[in-house]
């Protein structure tokens, strides 16, 4: 009886790991895609020269204002403690920065032909339609909370205000009526609640009978009397300017520098993209890349091989025979 050999078992083959690409092979990469990528940065350098061209420079104004400490701060400090003085004077700071972004600053400023007649410059690219004149109220308000950026210093309650414009007199002007118009309004309502409590106070004077209460009512009414003088005073009510507007020597946009670094090494990248991207497609399709046809084309040249053929005379015999040992010899 035959005895089957004995089958060895198969041994599995273990599976293919991928390889990690490393940094030669990136390298090489770069390098044979090396067109695609300077063709990048071709295009990236014209659409940043394009762009530097065609924008219009824009100028940073700013102003550092702070919380104002009235005379009726001193007057409240005076009478209670410091801490009431400081946190009036932060409500009113609070209201000056909720107030110069409302409707009722932009409806003032819309009346100054100086701020409309700015406000129509307004222009990123030259000779582009892009400058839209804010028409109402609600227009110049949103243009307002856009443009003008509150940022805060440190941990302290000064604020900077800056604002971008083509023309530095302007952006310094639009800043410092704006300062003035909100602290305006402000003390304006301040100024018409003090009148309504006079008003109310002295009708309720005259009817009061009762010596105490009238007392009472007298030394309210004189200290609404002191407070209508204090508002009236012209000086910064809620917001007090540390640093008033300046215009930037220099215009802030477009930020040339960065504009070519940045367009110029996006463009690279994308370049390169298409180089892998285009490798890649040939790869799918089982057709030669990029890299295969290269080397291809490199062995279809003819190699340089020494000649075959010699003249056998220095004459004027410009037979050409095959070299050989025997020619050699002869």
């Amino acid at each position: 009886m035959k005895k089957h050999p004995h089958k060895q078992k198969q041994t599995p083959k273990p599976p293919q790991t991928h390889i990690e690409p490393t940094l030669g092979d990136l390298l090489r990469e770069l390098w044979l895609g090396r067109r695609y990528i300077l063709i990048g940065l071709l295009f990236g350098i014209l659409c940043a020269t394009l762009l530097s061209a065609l924008a219009t420079p824009h100028y940073k104004a700013q102003m550092i204002i702070a919380p104002a400490r009235p005379l009726q701060a001193e007057q409240t400090a005076a009478v209670t403690k410091e801490s009431d003085a400081r946190s009036e004077a932060q409500n009113l700071f609070t209201r000056f920065e909720a107030t110069y972004k409302g409707p009722s600053v932009a409806a003032i400023l819309l009346r100054d032909p100086d701020i409309l007649d700015g406000l129509q410059k307004d222009s990123w690219f030259l000779k582009s339609s892009d400058a839209k004149t804010p028409q109402t109220a609600a227009e110049l308000s949103d243009y307002i909370n856009e443009r003008v950026q509150n940022t805060p210093i440190g941990e302290t309650p000064l604020r900077t205000l800056s604002y971008l414009h083509p023309d530095p007199a302007f952006a310094g002007l639009f800043l410092r009526r704006l300062h003035d118009v909100t602290d305006g309004l402000i003390r304006h309502a301040v100024r018409y609640n003090v009148n309504e409590r006079i008003a109310y106070l002295q009708e309720a004077l005259g009817k009061m009978p009762n010596p105490d209460n009238k007392r009472a009512l007298t030394d309210l009414l004189l200290e609404q009397e002191r407070l209508k003088m204090l508002v009236s005073i012209d000086q910064p009510y809620a917001a007090a300017l540390i640093e008033p507007p300046a215009a930037s020597a220099r215009p802030l946009w477009p930020d040339y520098t960065l504009v070519f670094i940045t367009f110029t090494l996006s463009a690279a990248m994308l370049g390169f993209a298409l180089f892998w991207i285009r490798n890649t497609m040939a790869l799918t399709m089982q057709t030669p890349n990029i890299t295969e046809r290269r080397l291809q084309k490199r062995k279809k040249r003819p190699a340089r091989k020494i000649r075959d053929w010699v003249k056998l005379d220095s004459g004027n015999n410009n037979d050409k025979k095959p070299f050989s040992a025997s020619n050699a010899a002869e």
